[in-house]
């Protein structure tokens, strides 16, 4: 969303040419008063597409707001209005425009919230020396935007059914009082479940040895899960990834250690379960919503042969790509089809490093400028549609 600033001049000659398309106006103007002739009015937008916000505020200081029988509170009580209009503006869109008489101050005030809430980027105008922008309006958009989100949160929250927190705690015996901690560490517990019997240490371990390893796990993940959620860039989440799925590695050192290939099974399936937790009970503990589009998917074997399978086009999400790992030799592997004539996939739960993040990432390259919104999307639906069921005539 681009947030434009214009004073009333500028916006006046654009209005006589060709005015953008797809933008919302936000359009401050003067209080009735003695700086103005009787003939003083807001800026006509008639007769143009655009979607209007106009509001008479002063341009004054909050110093200053006593003198006109103002305070914080009674001073442009229609911010909350206007909260509406630009998170309407922004869910369709729309770019806006900010206007006040000399696009100086109540305009970048405005704009400077708007661009503070959904870019991090309200310096900018603060920094700008074209604009002094009022801080009053600022704070009170700002304000009233993150009120908007509030109240919109606590809505969506209030709409979780009695069925949505049935099947949460039926499935993970999680309640929506539970912390954050205790729903990660419930959702771990939940991952070992899936893949358990898949699990192949490289000592020998008695019962509750892997009993006993698989709770220092669990305790692990819910204290540390939570830096991937607060990542900003694919790069620093493969990072963080990939310290975390070593500290595992290295928690099951005393009894010989666990492949690589467990380790990111275990951190991936418990992603996938937050994603679930989080879409039922909309706790609001992680921010899945801005970092899913980083995640890695879980690499097991029904979706490793949607991704991997050449030849079969009766799956509606099968993608054949070229990145199942064969062994060449005692130290090193190729990559190649499902089914070929290779000999057997190495199993996902003995996969290293190298040909983990391989697949990972031609994985993340094919499902570029794809119709899914992330692999994460692509492995749900994948999944869903292979789960339970194993191709035929393949070697597993």
């Amino acid at each position: 969303m681009k947030v434009g600033i214009y004073s009333r001049n500028a916006i006046e000659i654009l209005l006589k040419t060709r005015f953008p398309e797809n933008t919302a106006v936000i359009s401050f103007y003067d209080s009735p008063g003695k700086f103005h002739d009787e003939n003083y009015c807001a800026v006509d937008y008639k007769g143009k597409p655009v979607r209007l916000f106009q509001v008479a505020v002063h341009d004054i200081d909050l110093s200053v707001l006593p003198e006109y029988g103002l305070n914080y509170n009674t001073y442009f009580t229609e911010a909350s209005d206007l909260a509406e209009f630009i998170f309407e503006a922004y869910q369709d869109g729309l770019d806006i425009i900010c206007q006040c008489e000399y696009g100086e101050s109540r305009s970048s005030g405005c704009a400077a919230a708007i661009l503070e809430y959904f870019y991090q980027d309200g310096l900018s105008i603060f920094t700008d020396y074209r604009y002094y922008p009022n801080q009053v309006i600022y704070h009170k958009v700002f304000d009233a935007l993150n009120e908007m989100k509030r109240k919109k949160q606590n809505k969506e929250k209030e709409s979780v059914s009695n069925e949505n927190k049935f099947l949460i705690h039926s499935h993970y015996g999680i309640q929506e009082n539970f912390s954050s901690k205790k729903m990660i560490f419930e959702a771990t517990r939940r991952s070992y479940r899936d893949f358990w019997r898949r699990i192949h240490f490289r000592g020998k371990t008695t019962f509750s040895e892997r009993t006993e390893y698989e709770r220092r796990a669990e305790y692990y993940l819910s204290e540390h899960l939570p830096m991937l959620f607060q990542v900003e860039t694919q790069e620093m989440f493969d990072e963080k990834h990939y310290e975390l799925c070593e500290s595992l590695i290295g928690l099951y050192d005393d009894i010989g250690g666990i492949p690589y290939g467990v380790a990111q099974r275990l951190v991936n399936q418990t992603m996938i379960h937050l994603i679930v937790i989080e879409t039922n009970l909309q706790t609001g503990y992680w921010n899945i919503a801005d970092t899913r589009k980083f995640f890695h998917v879980p690499v097991e074997l029904h979706t490793l042969q949607m991704a991997t399978t050449k030849g079969r086009n009766d799956y509606q999400h099968i993608l054949h790509l070229k990145c199942a790992p064969f062994k060449k030799d005692e130290n090193d592997y190729i990559m190649d089809w499902f089914s070929t004539d290779q000999g057997k996939v190495i199993p996902s739960e003995q996969w290293n490093f190298p040909e983990y993040i391989e697949y990972q990432t031609t994985l993340r390259k094919a499902l570029e400028n794809s119709s899914y919104a992330d692999p994460v999307d692509w492995w749900f639906q994948a999944f869903a549609e292979i789960a339970d069921t194993v191709f035929v005539g393949v070697k597993v």
